[in-house]
């Protein structure tokens, strides 16, 4: 997987272990709680992740609009993005599953 550097962004960074105020935890906390599958497109796209939350140099994610442009602006190739989508929605749905275990019910959203 390519992706070129930006020499510089505007966008705000994540703080390592960073929760919302209702205590939804944040895409880059669910990010580190994934399991790394060295060799595949899922593995090195969570490493890379990884790397750039633990250098606070992960954008703050909280639509797939913003993961989707911070994977463009980074020229990540079709595949890369793929699974970006992927992880995106499982963490959709682990906060979906935490809302509900948590109040009874699933919010909408």
């Amino acid at each position: 997987m390519t992706y070129s550097t930006p020499s510089h962004s505007s966008t705000p960074k994540t703080a390592k272990s960073e929760k919302f105020s209702d205590g939804v935890t944040t895409f880059a906390d669910f990010i580190l709680t994934r399991n790394v599958y060295p060799a595949t497109p899922r593995g090195e796209l969570i490493a890379l992740y990884r790397t750039l939350i633990n250098a606070n140099a992960f954008p703050r994610v909280a639509t797939w609009s913003d993961l989707f442009r911070f994977m463009t602006v980074r020229r990540a190739a079709p595949e890369a993005i793929n699974e970006a989508r992927k992880l995106w929605r499982e963490y959709q749905k682990s906060q979906s599953a935490a809302s509900s275990g948590s109040t009874g019910r699933a919010k909408n959203g």
